[in-house]
């Protein structure tokens, strides 16, 4: 049911991953910045951290000659090891500059709407030296905050966030015949069907996140004395996790591969942002909701980005209680919009047949939490940007042998070494919950 490390699909990310060079090389910001803002007169670097995978990201003030300046957030790719496979910052590229003034435009004069999604300013692009640069605001100045975890944001909030998506859905439903040249076929165009060697690496971290759980409850069931150090609240029901935990590697072996195999119907679908979840939106005091990051956007049922926000935007034992609530919520919101929008009729029907839809699709959260939780587990503390994703992508080549050969002594034996203890608790304790979802 696993990704064998000898298998072809193995061998095939593992060589993916490799290429992206996870310490990029000084880049020339400088000279990028002083091409697009051509009236500038001083740039200081502000925050140097080097937070993407597959970009370097930096902030700076920048100066012009009138005496005024503005914070910006600039990120450098090279495209010979990352874009020529995916061409992710393509589809930003196509998104800020033919989609995102299309929007506005279609806005501008529909009274009446709830407050609508934002997105980044966008100052510019240029390709210099073999990397392609983009260069936006730096909403983060202007008072907008990235939640680390969804205690981060009140319960308000993040039901504030899923209204704004539900009216970015409507809106790309209303306005999908805007969407139809050849301009947008890369934009359209899902990754993770195209490139089956993305999503084979997702779903070996997630049998890795329940195979690590697996572990670690058979260490304490059978008296590890590490294992009864940390673990021992877990002990009443460790023989349930553990059974719950083995149906969950059994009824989803890959699933990032196998949502791409569901059937849905046009009505449906949507541009959808693609990477939509608590790290790539942003929420002010105003309650205004930013959401960026949006080099996986791709045409397909909008439920994909609703599940992913859902994992992570509220953890498993929240959604035990308020499950249906968030539906009925999203829904709400969505088809009201639509209404408003234009005479295209509802998908869905009735808050009911939505919830039923999303059940269907419920592979999309329980992957995105998996994810979420397989980064968590093995997450030292202070580790962040491209050392949290680093640790990550090493992890997942450590434990990718142990997991096809289900060699729960020796992912033990790596989970002592490696784990951080708390975040481990609360996989355990949660991740069997998925199931009931």
């Amino acid at each position: 049911a696993v990704v064998s490390t000898q298998s072809r699909e193995f061998q095939t990310f593992q060589h993916y991953f490799k290429r992206i060079n996870l310490r990029m090389p000084e880049l020339n910001f400088n000279h990028v910045l002083g091409t697009i803002f051509p009236d500038v007169v001083d740039i200081q670097e502000i925050d140097n951290k080097q937070m993407g995978l597959t970009s370097t990201q930096k902030k700076f003030l920048v100066s012009f000659s009138d005496g005024e300046s503005k914070k910006v957030f600039s990120k450098g790719l090279n495209i010979e090891k990352m874009n020529a496979e995916i061409k992710l910052n393509d589809k930003e590229l196509v998104f800020y500059k033919n989609v995102l003034p299309k929007i506005s435009k279609f806005i501008e004069n529909i009274n009446g709407l709830d407050a609508l999604p934002m997105f980044p300013k966008f100052y510019g692009e240029m390709v210099h030296d073999g990397f392609q640069y983009f260069v936006m605001e730096d909403f983060a100045a202007n008072g907008f905050g990235v939640p680390e975890k969804p205690s981060s944001l009140p319960l308000e909030k993040r039901l504030l966030v899923l209204k704004r998506l539900a009216n970015y859905h409507a809106i790309m439903i209303a306005m999908k015949t805007e969407f139809e040249g050849p301009e947008f076929d890369e934009l359209k165009m899902d990754h993770f069907s195209a490139k089956p060697e993305v999503g084979q690496f997702f779903d070996l971290n997630c049998g890795i996140a329940v195979f690590v759980c697996m572990a670690s409850l058979s260490a304490l069931m059978t008296g590890d004395p590490v294992a009864v150090e940390h673990l021992e609240e877990l002990r009443p029901k460790a023989e349930t996790f553990l059974k719950d935990l083995g149906s969950l590697l059994e009824t989803y072996p890959q699933p990032f591969t196998s949502m791409n195999k569901l059937t849905t119907t046009e009505d449906k679908c949507s541009l959808l942002l693609g990477d939509c979840h608590i790290h790539n939106m942003a929420v002010n005091s105003s309650d205004d909701v930013i959401f960026f990051d949006l080099q996986l956007m791709h045409h397909s049922n909008s439920l994909k980005d609703y599940g992913q926000l859902l994992a992570t935007l509220f953890t498993p034992v929240e959604m035990q209680d308020i499950l249906t609530e968030l539906d009925t919520i999203y829904y709400d919101q969505f088809s009201s919009t639509l209404r408003a929008l234009c005479d295209v009729p509802d998908p869905y029907g009735s808050a009911e047949a939505f919830s039923e839809e999303r059940r269907r699709m419920r592979g999309l959260y329980i992957t995105y939490s998996l994810v979420f939780y397989m980064r968590a587990i093995f997450k030292q503390e202070g580790q962040e940007g491209q050392e949290d994703i680093k640790q990550f992508y090493e992890s997942s080549l450590k434990a990718a042998p142990m997991l096809a050969a289900k060699d729960f002594q020796g992912m033990w034996k790596w989970v002592v070494s490696a784990t951080n203890w708390d975040n481990l608790k609360d996989a355990i304790s949660s991740i069997p919950l998925l199931l009931s979802y």
